[in-house]
């Protein structure tokens, strides 16, 4: 597990209370986070990403994420599945309800295109759905970060075992 301290540590320096885009290459895959804001404490994530090499395909069972991302503070669950096209989506169950908005986390699973996991509200009254910075603590994030990394890896793993 990350300790707070560490992690931040591990960021590129700059002003605090800014917007950040931190890459990593892992194996063969990219790791993307976009965030609103970080400081020691946590931070607001707008998207975060893993992206296979052109070469390499995303071979999970979209089932097993339900498990997996279980510190976001919802329960996450398989509402799509494609598995010819190799596509799903996992969406909070239940959805945090503020009177006329509902806001949840979608995870967007693609074996080509990779998993994207972003945050949205969806206003019932405009009939419309924008994405929204999602607060984690710096502890919830590595663990983020750590996932993304071990699921990074089994893309290496599964890639050359074909």
């Amino acid at each position: 597990m990350h300790k707070a301290v560490a992690l931040f540590d591990e960021f590129p320096q700059g002003p605090l209370g800014e917007a950040r885009l931190i890459e990593w290459a892992v194996d063969e895959a990219r790791i993307r986070l976009n965030l609103a804001d970080i400081d020691r404490l946590g931070c607001l994530l707008d998207r975060a990403e893993l992206k296979p090499a052109p070469a390499s395909e995303l071979i999970i069972e979209p089932k097993s994420l339900e498990s997996t991302f279980t510190y976001l503070g919802e329960s996450l669950v398989l509402i799509e599945h494609a598995q010819d096209e190799g596509k799903a989506i996992l969406r909070s169950r239940p959805p945090l309800l503020e009177g006329s908005q509902i806001q949840y986390y979608e995870l967007v699973v693609d074996r080509s295109e990779g998993l994207s996991l972003t945050r949205y509200a969806y206003d019932s009254v405009a009939c419309q759905r924008t994405p929204v910075a999602a607060p984690l603590t710096m502890h919830a994030l590595g663990r983020l970060i750590d996932d993304l990394k071990r699921l990074a890896a089994e893309i290496k793993t599964r890639a050359r075992s074909r």
